[in-house]
């Protein structure tokens, strides 16, 4: 026994302890609290509860609309199990299988992210960094045990599985991912198949020599930037001239305190996708001459498109003729208009959600951004719509696509010598800005969560679950959150600056 266990790596021991306090606290997590609505099942898990009960007779029906049939799955699989066991689902049936289902998708996403690294043959520091930025956070180690019924994780998994999928050059398996995640997670089958048909080739360097396309990429930085501003000028026309209306009617629950915040924050989401995009110092002309050119690339195009229509010809085919939940105008309205109840709030709620992991990308991300177009087309379009997204403050909506962003930051870190303590110190970072010790109900949860008492879920002891859900979060929460954030963020500027974290390179 004592020499098979000194035979054991060093990297095998550190993936035990770092599973093993994945595990310990998930399992306590999952035997805990549970959201007081509608008896342990949520808001959202309604929808699914509704999946597990009539998944075969809404399906023989056309009882879904556009949006809910892509998000049936895996949810259905319950209502078929139940039908040939002939049992009924019962509360205690909807909990455990939203427990059993998110359980076999952290397995899978910790299965995936070791092969993943194993791939790229990252260093041990790396590796528990990345297990951390991914595993120890809010969604995974609190809400997932505390909101069982619901599916972010899903999402969490199938980036992870994509990343692998696409660096291992898989492409059948991303078309299979795209094809099964179509029921799953909306957004799967666009990202999957992009991966999949996308040319792989690095996007070529701008020459600052060369004015027109330098010209030509400015004024595309400067329209992405401008995107917001548009959808604001939108809606203004929309709702003649009563933004705040608008905001009521558009967003659930937090609006801007004043009128005038309106604006300013406006102009932050305008300077964070201009920050964002401007770093992609890329030939706009070399890359529409290699992307946009030869028989291939229009082949694989062709390929891209023809899934897609597939996909969503068999979810139509499938689903009645309500577009459901949101179509894709509401969508970007809420993105944008979400952005503006308070100066760069999704900066702020995306640490609460994600942690340190989310700060460096953006500390890092000119650096990011060059590791970025080396991956091609694919990998750069999945990346864009962790941007599109990334200015809601919702940050779950875009869990999916933050995978993206967060491995080139791994592949970026990788490049440099992290000290072991760094790394240590990040993971125990996480576990405690993970809240998995933070107790969310208190005694008489189920009347404050009580939808009849919407308009204090700005309050305690509302906010102690809100204050994590984005633009349901309080202003004064905003305020409080927004100091942390600037004050983690600047310690990891500042060492970065300083280089606290690297060893000294010995020539």
């Amino acid at each position: 026994m004592k020499k098979w266990l000194n035979n054991i790596s060093k990297r095998t021991w550190v993936r035990v302890i770092l599973v093993a306090i994945l595990f310990i606290i998930v399992v306590f997590s999952f035997i805990g609290e549970k959201v007081a609505m509608n008896n342990g099942i949520g808001w959202d898990g309604v929808n699914y509860l509704r999946t597990m009960e009539h998944f075969i007779s809404l399906i023989k029906h056309h009882g879904y609309d556009q949006y809910e049939i892509m998000r049936v799955m895996p949810w259905g699989l319950t209502d078929i199990l139940c039908v040939i066991t002939g049992i009924s689902v019962t509360r205690k049936v909807a909990i455990a299988s939203g427990i059993l289902y998110n359980s076999i998708a952290i397995m899978l996403g910790v299965f995936f992210f070791f092969r993943l690294s194993n791939l790229k043959q990252w260093k041990i520091e790396t590796e528990v960094l990345g297990f951390s930025f991914l595993f120890y956070t809010y969604p995974v180690l609190k809400l997932m045990g505390y909101y069982p019924v619901l599916s972010d994780v899903f999402g969490l998994t199938i980036g992870i599985m994509l990343c692998y999928y696409f660096f291992a050059n898989k492409r059948w398996a991303l078309i299979l991912m795209g094809l099964a995640g179509a029921f799953i997670w909306p957004t799967t089958p666009m990202v999957a198949f992009a991966l999949a048909f996308f040319p792989r080739k690095p996007l070529p360097i701008g020459d600052s020599a060369n004015l027109k396309d330098g010209y030509a990429l400015k004024l595309l930085c400067f329209l992405i930037a401008a995107l917001p501003l548009l959808i604001l000028v939108f809606s203004v026309v929309q709702y003649h001239g009563h933004i705040m209306h608008a905001m009521r009617e558009i967003l659930p629950l937090t609006i801007p305190i004043y009128k005038w915040i309106i604006p300013i924050a406006c102009l932050c989401s305008c300077l964070y996708y201009y920050y964002i995009v401007s770093s992609f110092k890329v030939s706009f002309v070399g890359t529409l001459r290699d992307n946009f050119s030869g028989k291939q690339n229009w082949i694989n195009y062709a390929c891209f498109f023809a899934l897609m229509l597939l996909t969503s010809g068999v979810s139509r085919l499938l689903a009645n003729a309500d577009p459901g939940a949101l179509t894709t105008t509401q969508t970007l309205q809420c993105i944008s208009l979400s952005s503006m109840t308070d100066p760069f709030v999704f900066v702020e709620s995306h640490f609460i959600y994600y942690g340190i992991g989310y700060l460096l990308v953006l500390l890092l991300w000119k650096d990011v951004a060059k590791i970025i177009m080396q991956q091609g087309m694919g990998y750069l379009f999945a990346v864009a719509m962790w941007v599109l997204f990334s200015i809601r403050p919702e940050a779950r909506v875009s869990i999916m696509f933050y995978v993206f962003p967060l491995i080139t930051l791994l592949m970026y870190i990788d490049t440099k010598q992290i000290h072991s303590s760094v790394a240590i110190l990040g993971a125990c970072f996480m576990l405690v800005h993970s809240r998995f010790w933070y107790r969310i109900n208190v005694p008489n949860m189920k009347y404050y969560f009580d939808w009849e008492n919407y308009e204090h879920y700005l309050d305690f002891p509302a906010q102690r679950y809100f204050m994590s859900q984005g633009h349901w979060q309080s202003h004064e929460m905003y305020a409080v959150w927004m100091v942390v954030t600037i004050i983690i963020g600047a310690l990891l500027y500042w060492g970065i600056r300083k280089k606290w974290y690297v060893k000294e390179e010995i020539d």
